[in-house]
């Protein structure tokens, strides 16, 4: 059924017949259109009116849609699902963006305009491109390797495999630090839960994937808590202090259930080499991992203060609690309002995994998402320097490079500036399409943005000298 062909009228089947055949492949994701794919494309190219109009229908296209595309570009996504959610129209739109960026990866292998062909994809086609990327990445393996004939077309494949992951760390880096770019100039408070899964872009985790973490969590803990079916509208948030209380501890138990807790440590000296710090085995405090939603939601939930109120607040909100982060000298606290006092309502010690039952005392202020973010670069980078143990020289990388640029755009700090302009080198794609276009603008010190810029040229020159 991979041609197209025109059915005499006693081989046509109903219009019901045909979908429900058709309804019974199951998704294929490969790096080139799949037999699955083929024979959907055959049967809209075929003569019966009934198998095509089957194959246009769009609950067909949506499970195969769903398994190839698990991540978009957010604003583009919605543009494409407009009113009526058609599935075969988009699963064509993003092959078509596929292919694109297919065609353009091809460029950039063979050096044919690379830095211009480079910013496409990172600037233009960005998180839309990035399920096939992936899959041109996985499709270099050693077994492909091993059956290449020649020096030549394993150089090819291995290159191809370079760029396609030097370009996908390079998405999620610009992505990250153009929506921090927004925050100074930010005329509402952002949201919490997005700014901070761009953390974890730095070391190739789409904020997508954040998201599906949290509904899966969301989604536990609403059947954790029996009570919160009477919430009934979240718009309509009731003012009921004790239900309110109820609910916060239910979170709280739900989370310690799953592992979210505080992290405790100690250092000691390994001998050889006698200069590295090290953690005791089973001691996670200073542990660069619990700083980066990807591992504190899922394999270091043992974690830091920072991370769990942003659980907490993250699953409350989406449970349709409006929870707040706030905190005094010494503590982070998890504030619902109840009323129009904006001190009273229900306090959570997100440490000690409690309600507790009166004002913290000093009385906590709120911390807004500039303000965590900052906390956290700090600790970023106290965790780098005490503590950098198990993490490859890649990891340290991009952990800097997280801290340098949080200090650079939001803290304004000048030495974060000079890090971040001497840091770019190690990462080739980032000159153009991030530092210069993203970060430079931000930069108000003329000496530091003229450091930039001339950095951005200086890689310039050398990746056209490389490709020359």
């Amino acid at each position: 059924m991979r041609e197209s062909v025109s059915l005499p009228a006693h081989d046509r089947l109903p219009f019901d017949v045909y979908l429900y055949i058709l309804e019974q492949y199951s998704p294929i994701v490969s790096v080139s259109p799949s037999e699955v794919e083929k024979t959907f494309v055959a049967c809209l190219q075929t003569g019966s009116s009934n198998l095509r109009e089957a194959a246009l229908m769009p609950r067909l296209w949506k499970p195969h849609y769903q398994a190839r595309y698990t991540v978009f570009d957010v604003d583009n996504e919605t543009s494409r699902k407009g009113a009526d959610n058609n599935w075969q129209v988009m699963y064509r739109q993003r092959r078509l963006l596929d292919r694109r960026a297919q065609s353009l990866l091809n460029d950039v292998v063979v050096g044919l305009e690379r830095e211009a062909r480079v910013n496409e994809i990172i600037q233009t086609l960005s998180f839309d491109v990035w399920n096939i990327i992936v899959l041109e990445i996985q499709r270099v393996n050693p077994e492909i390797l091993q059956q290449a004939k020649r020096d030549r077309m394993r150089m090819l494949f291995l290159s191809r495999t370079y760029w396609a992951k030097q370009i996908l760390d390079a998405i999620s880096r610009r992505a990250a630090l153009k929506m921090w770019s927004e925050l100074p100039t930010l005329n509402r408070e952002p949201c919490l839960e997005s700014h901070f899964a761009a953390l974890s872009g730095f070391f190739s985790v789409p904020p997508t994937e954040i998201s599906t973490t949290f509904t899966l969590l969301t989604s536990e803990c609403r059947s954790y808590i029996p009570d919160l079916a009477k919430l009934r509208e979240p718009a309509t948030f009731p003012r009921n202090i004790t239900l309110i209380t109820a609910i916060c501890k239910r979170i709280c138990s739900f989370m310690s259930s799953r592992g979210f807790q505080v992290a405790t440590g100690e250092f000691i000296l390994k001998q050889s080499p006698p200069d590295l710090i090290y953690l005791r085995e089973g001691a996670a405090y200073y542990s660069i991992w619990n700083h980066l939603p990807h591992t504190f939601l899922t394999t270091h939930r043992a974690t830091l203060p920072v991370p769990l109120l942003y659980v907490f607040v993250c699953i409350a909100r989406r449970l349709g609690i409006p929870a707040l982060p706030v905190a005094n000298d010494s503590k982070f606290f998890v504030h619902v309002p109840v009323n129009d006092d904006s001190a009273a309502g229900v306090y959570v010690d997100v440490c000690a995994g409690e309600v507790i039952d009166q004002l913290p005392d000093p009385p906590p202020f709120p911390k807004n998402v500039k303000s965590l973010l900052t906390h956290t670069s700090i600790n970023i980078m106290s965790a780098l320097a005490l503590a950098n143990g198990g993490m490859s020289a890649a990891e340290s990388n991009s952990a800097k490079y997280v801290a340098y640029s949080l200090g650079s755009i939001i803290r304004k700090d000048h030495r974060s500036i000079d890090f971040l302009v001497d840091h770019i080198a190690l990462f080739p794609l980032d000159a153009r399409a991030v530092l210069q276009d993203t970060v430079a603008p931000l930069v108000s010190d003329p000496a530091h943005q003229w450091a930039i810029l001339e950095r951005c040229r200086a890689c310039a020159v050398r990746d056209q000298r490389e490709a020359d």
